[in-house]
């Protein structure tokens, strides 16, 4: 591979905000630029899941591999899953596989994935990871955490920047970028539009200097 990949992350306190949508939609029009990876630990597949009913391999594999020792990107790179412009590693078969893993073993999986890999760009989705992928947002070039204006909502990012504050990691706000994702009715968006949707005109508008850029 030869360069570190930039990586770049979806996270966000709250649930059913576009988080992961907004994850497809940056790795879509990343591609359009440089080779680009999404890696998803989402619990499920949801919107990508008929895309992906019928693949052989996901981040189960990965992390078994790793737990084993055998991880080599050169072996491993066929669990990648490419589809129209998204190449991805697809959510674990079982969730379950990806609480084995202690925050520093997720560091170094991924680690290992930007430094072997051919990609130029990956992108985390954070899915189940919470609390957990807090190294994760550490080795990210820039963090974009989807909210949504309600007190419920304000109220668990505050609770969240008052976490990193527990931790002394109040470094990391500087590289999240709140989102307020455009307001469409994501139900009835088919994975290969996200990249022509208003969402990805946002999410193109927001990220247009951290996919452009070199690391």
């Amino acid at each position: 591979a030869g360069k570190q990949s930039k990586i770049i992350g979806l996270y966000s306190p709250i649930h059913r905000c576009g988080k992961t949508y907004a994850a497809i939609a940056l790795s879509a029009i990343g591609n359009e630029y440089k080779k680009t990876l999404l890696i998803s630990f989402e619990e499920y597949k949801g919107i990508l899941y008929e895309a992906l009913k019928y693949t052989d391999y996901d981040m189960s594999d990965v992390l078994y591999a790793y737990k084993q020792g055998n991880f080599s990107w050169d072996k491993l790179s066929k669990i990648v899953y490419s589809t129209g412009s998204l190449d991805l590693i697809a959510p674990a078969r079982y969730p379950e596989d990806i609480g084995e893993l202690s925050s520093k073993e997720l560091y170094e999986l991924i680690q290992s994935i930007a430094k072997e890999s051919e990609y130029e760009l990956i992108v985390i989705d954070f899915g189940v990871l919470g609390k957990r992928g807090i190294d994760l947002l550490e080795m990210c070039h820039s963090v974009y955490m989807p909210i949504l204006p309600d007190p419920i909502s304000e109220k668990r990012i505050e609770e969240f920047y008052d976490y990193l504050t527990l931790l002394d990691r109040e470094h990391i706000k500087d590289k999240i970028l709140s989102c307020v994702l455009p307001s469409c009715s994501y139900n009835e968006l088919e994975l290969d539009r996200i990249a022509y949707s208003e969402l990805a005109d946002y999410m193109r508008t927001m990220a247009d200097s951290d996919i452009r850029q070199e690391i």
